[in-house]
């Protein structure tokens, strides 16, 4: 994020929170926990780091998080409880900001100004490896789960880290909020029983849907008979921070020649879309689709129909909200969301917007990882393409220079510290 854009939503915070000063019993901040500030470091230690400066230590601090959060060292001295999301894909969000209420109110009432017990994992683990339904993420989590109906726990969750975000602290963790104080070494033992746990299994986490090469992803799509088969650029996601430009599979697809119906879903190039903008639906035309920035978004030509515009909607925190202004293409038996800003399509909305409906096409070509629970109803099989790209699912050595070290994979003589 750059540091001007930061700074403003810090200032308005602290100002907001300095005006209240004396009104105050507590402070509850929904955050995500993946931010990256230039010149800064960790957006969430910042702003945890500016509160405590403006409001003391008496002010307790509840924080929820996404689970794809990188925990700075030192920043469970920051707040006074500390929970994240216990599913992926992610359906219990507004549980997980309930709970952190529910806790800063107990500590409103009780008086009692505990502190997370955080343990840091020597460990990179892209999403697509840590769903909650498969091992060792479902045994963790109701491990959590189990852990906070004990009265001696607030909240209790893993957070496996955002793994393309090149700092020094990104890494899994491990956070135990005690519910008072005498119970903080319990919680600090369940939280290192828990990385442990994980390390010990760090081997055995599958990617959530089968993986291959771009090329292979493509040759496999096009045999399968399960329609609509949803087929992900998983290095594309801007869901985890990609840019959603990448033209690679479409070029694939078209050297196939598909007999079959394929939709993608969307593609961003706003250059483009500008210059279909000017024309009237119907129109047959050659448009090159690709903001060249990389190899792997390079131009595609093609001839196209236009097919419409639309105004693509989706979820924004609690609202729905215009997201995008889209063209749809038609080249041959492939169609395509022609997008001008970044997005990706995480929900029903989403496609009831465009016009679209996945059931009509025998091939979904999606910019994400995992699949979202929202639009996982129509689809009968699933295919990761391994491509290049900002969210890249395969760690390298070569993707990072800023990690503590030792850190698996990187590493073999990564060790948890007792």
């Amino acid at each position: 994020m750059e540091k001007a854009a930061f700074q403003y939503f810090l200032d308005t915070l602290l100002n907001a929170a300095r005006r209240e000063q004396g009104r105050l019993d507590g402070v509850y901040l929904s955050l995500h926990g993946g931010m990256t500030v230039e010149d800064v470091g960790s957006g969430e230690y910042r702003i945890l780091e500016a509160l405590r400066q403006a409001l003391g230590d008496a002010i307790p601090i509840a924080v929820s998080m996404d689970m794809h959060a990188n925990q700075k060292a030192g920043i469970e001295n920051l707040a006074n409880v500390m929970t994240g999301y216990h599913t992926a894909p992610h359906t219990d969000a507004e549980e997980t900001q309930r709970k952190a209420a529910r806790a800063l109110l107990r500590l409103i009432d009780s008086g009692e100004r505990v502190r997370p017990q955080l343990v840091r994992l020597p460990m990179l683990l892209v999403g697509e490896r840590a769903l909650s339904r498969d091992e060792p993420f479902h045994t963790l989590y109701a491990a959590c789960e189990t852990l906070e109906k004990d009265r001696r726990i607030l909240a209790a969750t893993v957070y496996v880290g955002m793994a393309w975000s090149d700092t020094a602290h990104t890494a899994a963790s491990v956070c135990v909020t005690p519910s008072q104080v005498e119970h903080s070494q319990f919680a600090m033992d369940q939280a290192l029983s828990l990385a442990r746990y994980l390390f010990d299994h760090r081997n055995e986490c599958p990617y959530a849907h089968p993986t291959f090469e771009p090329e292979d992803a493509v040759r496999r799509a096009l045999l399968s008979t399960k329609a609509p088969l949803y087929l992900s650029d998983s290095g594309d996601n801007p869901t985890a921070g990609g840019v959603g430009d990448a033209t690679m599979l479409l070029r694939l697809m078209l050297e196939k020649k598909p007999r079959q119906q394929v939709l993608f879903a969307p593609i961003l190039d706003a250059d483009a879309y500008a210059r279909l903008s000017a024309l009237p639906v119907g129109t047959k035309t050659t448009v090159s689709i690709g903001s060249g920035r990389e190899p792997y978004c390079a131009g595609v030509t093609l001839d196209v129909e236009l097919l419409a515009f639309r105004e693509i909607s989706g979820p924004h925190g609690m609202s729905v909200v215009r997201l995008a202004d889209a063209a749809i293409l038609r080249a041959g038996t492939i169609d395509i969301v022609l997008v001008n800003a970044q997005m990706a399509f995480t929900c029903m909305e989403c496609f009831c917007s465009a016009g679209i409906r996945p059931e009509d096409y025998d091939i979904v070509v999606l910019k994400m990882g995992y699949m979202f629970a929202e639009i996982s109803a129509p689809c009968k099989e699933n295919i990761m393409a391994l491509t290049p790209g900002s969210t890249p699912l395969k760690i390298t050595a070569e993707q990072y220079h800023h990690l503590s070290r030792p850190i698996w994979p990187l590493d073999d003589d990564a060790t948890i510290d007792s």
